[in-house]
């Protein structure tokens, strides 16, 4: 597997019309990219360096409405645990996301396969360079699937372009169901959205099904940005039924504020507030995170977060280096 990342990284950088960040096209319809992420985290749980994701993506245009991606991940690809002294691989590249667009027009758009499920901010990033932080909030892995397989409309609504939605519907299984945090079959949502001169706000809601539960939740959004300033915050409050404990109702709920200045084009300031509780597994948890963002250029970030959570074990430091090609 290593000769097949050097031989991809090695087209890459000595392609001639080559530029870092804009993956290299080798014809009309197929472009190559792509990304990596190395971590360090050190806690009292943890004392670990990883080359966590490796990511190759094949992308294109077909004619002006038809596009596709494909985008192969591999999690976790080379781990040292400097606790016990151990090394781990993981080199098996799984279906992260799939999918085929066709743009009817800016008001209907159709896309088909494995794709990220189109809520809020933060999940719409699942790559460690695009983000402000290493780490996720709770609320972007506890709430709802990350990908949906299935079929998805989104665009502005005609009326007035300041409004956008998605609805998304899946009623088949995963196209790789070991690659996302939680496994369904049956997965329904929407979103709307409202943009103002420097704010959006939006609402969402969905249902899913796991084995013998169903789960819906409800959430909202917000950005904000204006000058050196952007603040990101969502919410969600998941109500889940399980037919093994009488039938009895429980829900969970998460949110988190975060806060970024712009000290200048390469360095940031990021600040977040998370809130997590699981009223069935009797989870309560806060964090709160302070960290700094470095970006020499843009498809390169260097990043340093410190975590303080209502469980002092919990505490960790994260460093990270994320490119990407």
């Amino acid at each position: 597997m290593y000769k097949y990342l050097f031989l991809l990284f090695s087209m890459l950088l000595s392609a001639e019309e080559y530029q870092l960040g804009r993956g290299l096209e080798l014809g009309e319809y197929l472009n190559i990219g792509g990304y990596i992420s190395a971590n360090y985290e050190n806690s009292e749980i943890a004392k670990e360096y990883m080359i966590d994701d490796v990511a190759i993506m094949a992308y294109g245009r077909l004619d002006e409405r038809l596009s596709y991606l494909v985008e192969l991940e591999a999690v976790e690809f080379w781990v040292r645990d400097f606790g016990d002294g151990t090394t781990s691989t993981n080199m098996k590249f799984r279906i992260e996301r799939g999918y085929v667009d066709y743009k009817f027009s800016n008001y209907v758009q159709l896309r088909v396969g494995k794709f990220i499920t189109p809520i809020g901010y933060w999940n719409l990033n699942p790559i460690n360079v695009l983000r402000d932080t290493t780490s996720n909030p709770r609320y972007a892995q506890e709430i709802y699937p990350r990908f949906t397989t299935g079929a998805m409309l989104s665009g502005y609504l005609p009326s007035d372009e300041s409004w956008t939605y998605n609805a998304f519907v899946q009623h088949n299984k995963d196209l790789d169901p070991n690659y996302n945090n939680i496994e369904t079959d049956e997965y329904y949502g929407v979103e709307v959205k409202k943009s103002f001169d420097n704010l959006t706000l939006g609402v969402n809601a969905g249902s899913y099904e796991v084995a013998e539960e169903s789960f819906t939740y409800l959430g909202a959004t917000l950005k904000y940005e204006h000058d050196r300033v952007q603040v990101l915050s969502e919410y969600s409050m998941l109500t889940y039924n399980n037919i093994d404990n009488d039938g009895d109702t429980h829900d969970k709920y998460a949110y988190y504020l975060q806060g970024r200045y712009k000290l200048s084009p390469q360095h940031f300031l990021v600040g977040r507030y998370e809130k997590f509780r699981d009223g069935f597994h009797g989870i309560d948890e806060e964090i709160r995170i302070i960290g700094y963002n470095y970006r020499p250029i843009y498809p390169v970030s260097i990043k340093c977060e410190y975590q303080f959570n209502s469980d002092e074990d919990k505490n960790r430091l994260l460093l990270s280096l994320s490119m990407l090609f």
